[in-house]
């Protein structure tokens, strides 16, 4: 049995510092990182992980990717986004357009380890986790998960709470927790 954490929407490396700060001190996950947004490459040059860059999607495609600034009171912080209605509905917002290479993430999954392997999911991709999930749902890649960290983005999506509910509800019996490691 492999233990595994995926880090889907790496960014700055700040997760995975987290995680192994808090929960694998002895280093023995092994560790993927999905971030396609080359402005947090050298974020990696310095851990020891498997950096892919690409997004973490439901089909391998080409996709365009948002890439957001934001700007307030004077201090600068940035994300991207496959969603351009989340990218455009900040305040004093730039937004650049990139296309990045898209990943289908349950067929990666079950590529590359089995549901023996003892993975934890930590997601923070910006709206896609909706579409992410329904399909691993409907695939059984889900039942790879033992733990899932998230921080979903339903209210800065548009979607309604109900929509929001009824994935809650396929997700039930999985172990979920908030994640939240920019201060790392």
């Amino acid at each position: 049995m492999r233990k595994i954490f995926l880090d889907c929407g790496g960014n700055n490396g700040c997760s995975v510092r987290m995680f192994r700060g808090l929960y694998d001190k002895d280093e023995e996950y092994e560790v993927y990182t999905f971030e396609p947004n080359p402005v947090f490459d050298h974020w990696y040059d310095e851990l020891d992980i498997n950096l892919i860059k690409k997004a973490v999607w439901i089909k391998d495609e080409e996709l365009i990717f948002y890439q957001v600034e934001n700007r307030h009171d004077g201090k600068e912080s940035g994300g991207s986004t496959l969603n351009k209605a989340k990218a455009m509905a900040h305040n004093n917002v730039l937004v650049h357009e990139l296309k990045v290479q898209g990943i289908d993430f349950s067929a990666w999954l079950s590529d590359n380890f089995d549901p023996e392997d003892e993975i934890i999911l930590k997601m923070d991709i910006e709206g896609s986790e909706y579409e992410v999930l329904h399909k691993m749902c409907d695939n059984g890649t889900i039942k790879f998960i033992n733990k899932l960290y998230i921080e979903f983005h339903w209210d800065k999506m548009g979607l309604k709470k109900e929509d929001h509910d009824h994935l809650l509800k396929r997700l039930a019996g999985l172990e979920i927790k908030e994640w939240d490691a920019i201060q790392w």
